[in-house]
């Protein structure tokens, strides 16, 4: 049995986690039904089922890397981590590609997000043990990184020329398989989910004012984000002030659901929309949502986007064709 040490940059407390959280509870829930003892850190405590749980400070840290065997860090949780631990070896998960996320930050909170972010990159780069990230194009896109951190150069090549000792790829899974629901099409409910920063909710909105022409009783409904203090909520403000402005009452704007209750929350709708402008956050992203749809059975209709087509293709979830809106997204369906 491995002593496991999860560094969770979200909080976990309110059970509401988003992609990074959900990141974190379904690999300790993996590595617990492998029979490792597993203790989370996050913001605040929070409690996940079979864990030991305690916040992210400099004691707790040096507390739990002296009696863990392992830990893995993601965010820039790790700056701190990597200030105040113990030598144990460290895997740093890339899942989340924050800084190229945060590019859409610029205009807003200037370039200092920007030069934290690379700071907190590189500083993990050259400091895990270890990588994980969720996609090949991912990978592609750390082994660069890796290049010109260092850690990638003649002698990790020679004795591992795929470099699989340095960084791997560990999906995003599901649980097990539930039933699926029988869903309304005659007047249906379309979901949209969180807002964040590189989505367009505005291509989504006037998309279903148009679906209503001929289905009037369609809706569309967003969910506000559970961690607003943390996560700039620019887009969310620009779609709500967009439907009150053209009186678009058929916009409805929800809670974050619970993560043990979500399966209920999505079977209320008919399929999923998804919409974004193509950009390198959607060439590397690894939509979390996505898998959660489709583990449920909600259909999916997306803007397109290489990880995001790939995840529909390879399990037959949908036909694809392009197409484009005069907001400028291209959908594939």
């Amino acid at each position: 049995m491995t002593r496991v040490l999860l560094v969770c940059p979200e909080p976990l407390g309110h059970g509401q986690p988003a992609g990074v959280g959900i990141r974190f509870l379904e690999i300790a829930r993996v590595l617990r039904a492998d029979g490792h003892d597993i203790t989370i850190l996050s913001p605040d405590a929070g409690i996940v089922e079979g864990c030991r749980a305690d916040y992210i400070n400099p004691p707790t840290i040096a507390q739990h890397t002296d009696v863990n065997d392992v830990a893995v860090v993601q965010g820039h949780v790790a700056n701190g981590y990597f200030m105040d631990a113990k030598p144990i070896p460290t895997v740093v998960d890339l899942y989340d590609p924050f800084i190229v996320e945060n590019l859409h930050y610029y205009t807003e909170r200037g370039p200092g997000v920007f030069s934290h972010d690379h700071i907190t990159l590189m500083n993990s780069l050259v400091r895990g043990d270890f990588f994980l990230c969720a996609s090949e194009a991912q990978r592609f896109f750390y082994l660069g990184t890796l290049l010109a951190a260092g850690r990638l150069n003649p002698v990790v090549f020679e004795s591992d020329p795929r470099v699989e000792s340095l960084i791997a790829i560990a999906p995003f899974g599901v649980q097990l398989p539930r039933a699926v629901a029988t869903r309304n099409l005659q007047t249906p409910s379309i979901l949209f989910g969180g807002i964040y920063d590189w989505y367009d909710p505005i291509c989504a909105i006037e998309a279903i004012a148009i679906a209503r022409e001929s289905l009037p009783g369609t809706t569309l409904t967003f969910t506000t984000h559970p961690n607003p203090e943390t996560t700039p909520q620019g887009k969310l403000a620009e779609a709500m002030a967009h439907c009150e402005k053209h009186g678009h009452d058929f916009v409805r704007f929800e809670p974050w659901v619970p993560y043990e209750q979500r399966a209920e929350f999505f079977d209320r709708f008919a399929l999923a929309l998804l919409t974004f402008p193509r950009s390198l956050e959607t060439d590397l992203s690894m939509r979390t949502r996505v898998y959660d749809y489709l583990w449920c059975g909600l259909p999916v209709v997306s803007s397109s986007a290489p990880g995001t087509d790939d995840i529909l293709h390879r399990y037959h979830a949908g036909r694809f064709k392009s197409y484009r809106h005069d907001c400028g997204c291209t959908s594939r369906m």
